[in-house]
């Protein structure tokens, strides 16, 4: 009989010790999982944090990129040249005067080399144009008395170089005058050859 009893006993200790192992077991892998739960959500969150930061930088960079003013490439002030490949010019002075309205207008005087293998005559080789306030200028009528206008039409012989006075009307007498030579049909839209003049 006693034998029976220790065996029971002996059972019973088992079970409740095996249950005991067992409740400690699950509590301590429910543990493990929160604790890697809550890394994983700790990790998820600085990288959303990190993800934020690193956007909020870019926007900010970019930001400043976008509120920097843009360079703009400064006028060529290129004197003389050569334009259509044939005919050397350059822009060598200006002077104010008045046309035969007496309104105000510019005199640009002009060095013309025929480097071709024609006769060639300023007016009918090159084109010029000349801007005032972004605005062209119209050519002016001028006096024979203040300008000769003749030598602008002239000929010259291939290697020959003639000095021209071309007049301008202006739009007012202070604000800076630009002025261009380039082929006489320009369908590029290059230009050779810009000065510009200070009125004030």
């Amino acid at each position: 009989m006693k034998k029976i009893v220790i065996f029971l006993t002996a059972i019973c200790l088992s079970i409740i010790i095996s249950g005991c192992i067992n409740t400690q077991l699950s509590d301590n892998t429910t543990t493990e999982q929160q604790t890697s739960n809550e890394t994983q959500s700790s990790s998820a969150e600085t990288a959303d944090e990190t993800k934020t930061t690193d956007e909020f930088q870019a926007q900010e960079t970019n930001s400043s990129v976008e509120s920097q003013p843009q360079e703009t490439a400064a006028p060529i002030e290129l004197y003389k040249g050569t334009v259509s490949g044939k005919y050397d010019v350059e822009i060598v002075s200006s002077r104010l005067a008045t046309d035969y309205d007496n309104n105000p207008c510019i005199i640009i005087t002009y060095n013309f080399t025929n480097n071709s293998d024609k006769n060639a005559a300023f007016l009918t080789s090159v084109g010029t144009t000349v801007f005032q306030n972004s605005i062209e200028c119209n050519t002016a009528v001028i006096m024979s008395d203040v300008m000769d206008a003749e030598p602008s039409l002239s000929q010259v012989q291939p290697g020959g170089t003639i000095t021209v006075d071309c007049a301008y009307s202006l739009h007012d007498t202070v604000n800076p005058v630009t002025v261009q030579v380039a082929p006489l049909f320009n369908l590029s839209g290059d230009i050779d050859i810009q000065r510009i003049f200070t009125l004030s």
